[in-house]
């Protein structure tokens, strides 16, 4: 086997890797009464521009897209995508990325929000990408499991500079 087949091969492993640890850590969002307490908080209008990390299977992308005037959803998982496909295929203003978020750039210009139910590992690497970026979004929502046993969530959001959480359960 040649060098290039074996560094492929390894790359190719790593990026299953990576995406099977995603997939492992995600938690899905699919229960209507959570989904319609969280967007409430969020305040989304027909004006906003929201950027979704993790489209998942769809639930939480279809109340954002009901509210929201363009939505942008970026999934790494290719079979959790195209089943939302079928699922968002009703709305002119959702647009579904394959990809990596942690690959996604950011827009470098104009206003969004960005709305996410966030894999636990990559909790501080999204908040930091997010936070760090010459044009931050002007609110964040993060939704996170908070304890397994239980189905408790947080919410961590931040408008115009401030930082809030809110915890409950499901």
């Amino acid at each position: 086997m040649k060098r290039i087949d074996i560094l492929s091969a390894r790359l190719q492993q790593a990026d299953y890797d990576y995406i099977k640890q995603v997939s492992d850590s995600q938690n899905f969002l699919t229960e209507r009464k959570l989904i319609q307490r969280i967007i409430r908080l969020a305040d989304i209008r027909k004006e906003d521009t929201v950027l979704e990390i993790g489209t998942g299977k769809g639930h939480l992308t279809e109340a954002i897209c009901q509210r929201a005037g363009k939505v942008c959803s970026v999934e790494i998982d290719r079979k959790l995508l195209e089943s939302a496909k079928k699922r968002l295929s009703k709305f002119e203003n959702a647009e579904l990325i394959p990809g990596d978020f942690m690959r996604y750039r950011l827009p470098e210009k104009g206003n969004y929000k960005v709305f996410a139910n966030i894999p636990f590992f990559l909790t501080t690497q999204i908040v930091e990408k997010l936070t760090q970026g010459k044009n931050a979004p002007s609110d964040m929502w993060l939704v996170m499991e908070k304890g397994r046993q239980n189905g408790s969530w947080a919410c961590l959001w931040r408008r115009r500079s401030l930082w809030n959480l809110r915890c409950g359960g499901r």
